[in-house]
């Protein structure tokens, strides 16, 4: 049995590179679990990737809305 789920981490510490198609897909499937429902946090950002998801205004909701785990 699959147990429901309400929350959706993505751990992105061995992300190295991004570019812009990169952040629009990114983009993308927040905004699709968001529309499912689901609450996503994003883990392991390194400044350089977070720099480009900075573009995104998807990725700056998640970090106004405080679901950027720092670690």
């Amino acid at each position: 049995m699959v147990t429901p789920y309400n929350h959706v981490v993505l751990n992105l510490r061995d992300v190295q590179f991004i570019d812009l198609d990169g952040v629009e897909a990114f983009s993308e499937m927040v905004t699709l679990l968001e529309q499912r429902g689901k609450t996503v946090f994003i883990l392991g950002l390194n400044p350089v990737i977070e720099h480009f998801l900075n573009e995104s205004h998807v990725f700056k909701k998640l970090v106004k809305d405080n679901r950027i785990i720092r670690n």
